[in-house]
């Protein structure tokens, strides 16, 4: 009778229509995993949609808050940005993947576990560095730095040329200050993070956050950065090193897929960003690009379908090498794509920290980071001010 009356008869399955949220400017790797999913699951229709970085934290927080969250989203790992699944775990909005056939291979460094839970799918790898315009670099008949002070002399020799050596965003500076801090932070003490949950350190009287951010005055004071870089906004950034105006920024290596957007023909490589000392030079790497499940999902079976679809090795591809990084599992085999390959050496010497900034308590701390870091470079906070600052964001949740 149901097949008579145009139901779905036995051996069929309904067709549903999955709604999937994603960060603009992936439009191509994502349509490409759509359209393969599709063709595999041809029941399953996923309707994607697309928005801005700078909004997209607060409008996917603002969606599950209000019920109506989308089905699988990205997010990144642990609950530092205001986009990350971590949040949405601690408020009960994720479903568990933990047994799930990738679950297995998903390490606990990439910060989706949430004790025997599993909140997302990591699909690659993200090297910080500094990421640069090598035609830019060859034409100076410079060497690549290895130590801060080399980097300076960088700096007075571009700026005599009437060249910018660090295109940074100064209106969004978190990420660049969060990973200067893998060199005199995490670098050197590991477990702060852990320590100052514990309240055994703070911001306040921590003598390598303090020069953390003294390094970023010393590379204003030097020239490194542009005029007004304080208002400078991230495309503007992006697009001063695209166009060979600036020669580098502090950068994870999928940037230069928006980079290359700007200017096709655009030639980029990275190596360490330099500490004090070589020796002091790390990299640091976050697991990102994650991808959770909403949990009251109506359509829960086919949304852990798709996450376990991108975890095919073969698929995952798609969006890590886009992006220009590797896949989780190539990185931990030691296989880097060619933009990263200035930072091998110090990849396989295990010279790395963890993208620390992930693994912040609340978003509000990374938030007040960009804030106060701006304040550095427009000199209206002093350092004291900013470590303080930074306390209390830790402390109160609160930027």
């Amino acid at each position: 009778m149901l097949a008579a009356c145009g139901g779905v008869g036995q051996g069929q399955s309904q067709a549903v229509t999955l709604r999937l949220t994603w960060q603009a400017g992936y439009d191509k790797p994502i349509g490409a995993l759509i359209t393969d999913f599709e063709k595999a699951y041809p029941n399953i229709h996923v309707k994607v949609e697309f928005l801005p970085i700078a909004t997209y934290g607060q409008v996917i927080q603002t969606e599950f808050q209000a019920g109506n969250g989308p089905d699988v989203l990205y997010g990144s790992p642990g609950s530092g940005n205001t986009n990350g699944l971590g949040l949405l775990e601690k408020a009960g909005k994720l479903a568990d993947l933990s047994s799930e056939p990738f679950a297995a291979s998903v390490t606990r460094d990439t910060l989706l576990w949430d004790g025997k839970r599993l909140y997302g799918l990591p699909v690659a790898a993200f090297p910080i560095g500094a990421l640069y315009n090598q035609a830019v670099f060859e034409g100076t008949g410079l060497t690549v730095p290895t130590t801060f002070s080399q980097l300076l002399n960088v700096c007075h020799t571009l700026a005599s040329k009437g060249k910018v050596a660090i295109g940074l965003s100064g209106a969004a500076p978190n990420l660049f200050v969060a990973a200067l801090a893998s060199n005199y932070v995490y670098n050197q003490d590991p477990t702060w993070n852990t320590d100052r949950s514990a309240h055994k350190v703070s911001f306040a009287t921590s003598p390598l956050w303090r020069q953390t951010l003294q390094r970023l005055v010393d590379l204003k004071s030097n020239g490194c950065f542009p005029a007004g870089v304080a208002g400078l906004q991230i495309p503007q950034a992006i697009s001063m090193l695209a166009s060979g105006q600036a020669l580098m920024s502090l950068l994870p290596g999928d940037a230069s897929a928006s980079i290359s957007a700007g200017n096709p023909t655009v030639r980029m490589g990275m190596f360490p960003f330099p500490g004090d000392s070589a020796a002091s030079t790390s990299v640091p790497v976050a697991f990102g690009q994650a991808i959770g499940v909403n949990a009251a999902s109506p359509h829960l079976k086919e949304a852990k379908q798709f996450v376990a679809f991108v975890a095919r090795p073969t698929k995952s591809k798609i969006l890590a090498h886009y992006m220009g990084v590797p896949t989780i599992s190539e990185y931990k085999q030691g296989t880097l794509t060619p933009l990263l390959s200035g930072l091998a050496p110090a990849i396989k010497a295990h010279h790395t920290t963890p993208y620390a900034a992930l693994s912040f308590p609340n978003a509000a701390v990374y938030t007040d980071l960009g804030t106060e870091s701006q304040g550095l470079l427009t000199g209206q906070v002093s350092i004291d001010q900013a470590l303080s600052a930074l306390d209390r964001a830790w402390d109160t949740g609160q930027p």
